[in-house]
């Protein structure tokens, strides 16, 4: 019985450092090419993402986007599904130009 207690409770305290890890926010394991930041809409579900990208395509900073856009509904919604405000005229994501910054419009599905 006392041998029990004794591997159970060690078997605890091996569990208890991935904890923590799992209550922080998800981390990109590569460096993304783009600085993006993310900015809240009334509706907790809705993002703008800028990205400093000087002039590169969508297909370019496409990437660091959708990390920041996945980040944001995993922490706040627990799901990583995102729609994106999507350009009739190119059937792909819809942006806006601000200067050398691209501002995507996206909602978390959850």
């Amino acid at each position: 019985m006392r041998a029990g207690v004794i591997i159970a409770v060690i078997g605890a305290l091996a569990v208890l450092p991935g904890c923590n890890r799992l209550s922080r926010a998800p981390q990109a394991t590569a460096v993304l090419p783009y600085k993006t930041s993310l900015a809240k809409g009334e509706d907790p579900r809705d993002m703008l993402i800028t990205v400093e990208a000087n002039g590169a395509t969508l297909a370019q900073v496409r990437e660091s986007v959708r990390f920041e856009a996945t980040r944001h509904c995993l922490t706040t919604r627990g799901r990583s599904d995102t729609d994106w405000d999507i350009d009739p005229g190119t059937g792909d994501w819809g942006f806006m130009s601000a200067g050398t910054a691209l501002v995507f419009r996206a909602r978390c599905r959850a």
